[in-house]
């Protein structure tokens, strides 16, 4: 094979990777506390754990503490909306291609249709998606992006009381 050649396997590794994706965008922000607790939470060492910390150093979360790389709690793990925006804003910037996924509505893996719990796509002109999530300390959170009219807005809601507070 020459050096530009795709093997079948790189199809299959990138089948498999886009649908884990997939599952960690629209099925992980599904996962109630108790269901993530029963997940191992990926425990990195510190020279790894630095690989995910210094991104927001660099990208100037300020008021970002990240611990651990699975987003399980940990009281020492803090952020704002602020800085979840400049996220948000790096991903735009640094990823394109890959910002797709953000906009999926839902997929079907094993015959199961999955639905993203970012309940405005679909539902309010424009938005294409990022993240949401959920955890007993913070509430529920919303990261989302919409572009109307060639403008672009991020909006970001952490600490809601419920999914539809979430929603609204």
């Amino acid at each position: 094979l020459g050096v530009n050649a795709v093997r079948p396997a790189d199809h299959r590794r990138a089948a498999v990777l886009e649908a884990l994706a997939l599952g960690l965008l629209i099925v992980g922000a599904g996962l109630r506390i108790d269901e993530l607790t029963r997940l191992k939470p990926l425990t990195l060492p510190p020279c790894l754990l630095t690989l995910v910390v210094m991104p927001a150093v660099a990208l100037g979360m300020a008021q970002t503490t990240f611990v651990n790389a699975s987003g399980l709690p940990d009281p020492r793990q803090v952020t704002s909306a602020r800085d979840m925006a400049v996220l948000a804003l790096a991903m735009l910037r640094d990823h394109p291609r890959q910002y797709r996924y953000f906009a999926t509505a839902e997929f079907a893996f094993r015959g199961t249709v999955h639905r993203n719990h970012n309940r405005l796509l679909g539902a309010v002109d424009g938005v294409d998606g990022i993240k949401t999530g959920f955890t007993n300390a913070s509430g529920y959170n919303l990261m989302a992006s919409a572009e109307r009219g060639g403008r672009r807005v991020i909006a970001v809601m952490l600490g809601g009381t419920t999914g539809k507070s979430r929603d609204a």
